[in-house]
């Protein structure tokens, strides 16, 4: 099993774990196999990654270490601007992607 961005995805390969919309809705079920259409749908609703049935490394996996210095690296790099609202939104979602990186997040 393999965690893809969605760039890579492609025509006949399965999901391996359900594929759910911000909203908590399924989009795409374990074992389906993606037809090109899916996959622009999927992009289309802001699904970034999904998990496929596959060998090999997850592109997402990130050491917790690395994970961690990433995170503190942020905090750092954003602690000048925590006054303006966007550059708090901002920071919010690389700290998600930090994460889900380090597989502490379900994949959305």
């Amino acid at each position: 099993m393999r965690l893809l961005a969605i760039e890579r995805l492609t025509e006949g390969m399965t999901v391996a774990k359900p594929v759910v919309h911000d909203s908590g809705r399924v989009l795409l079920a374990p074992g389906v196999a993606m037809t090109g259409r899916m996959i622009d749908r999927l992009r289309g609703q802001g699904i970034e990654r999904v998990w496929v049935e596959a060998d090999g490394p997850d592109e997402a996996t990130l050491p917790a270490e690395a994970a961690k210095r990433m995170e503190q690296a942020l905090e750092r790099r954003f602690a000048h601007v925590q006054h303006d609202p966007l550059m708090r939104e901002l920071q919010a979602i690389i700290r998600k992607r930090i994460r889900i990186r380090a597989g502490g997040e379900t994949c959305r």
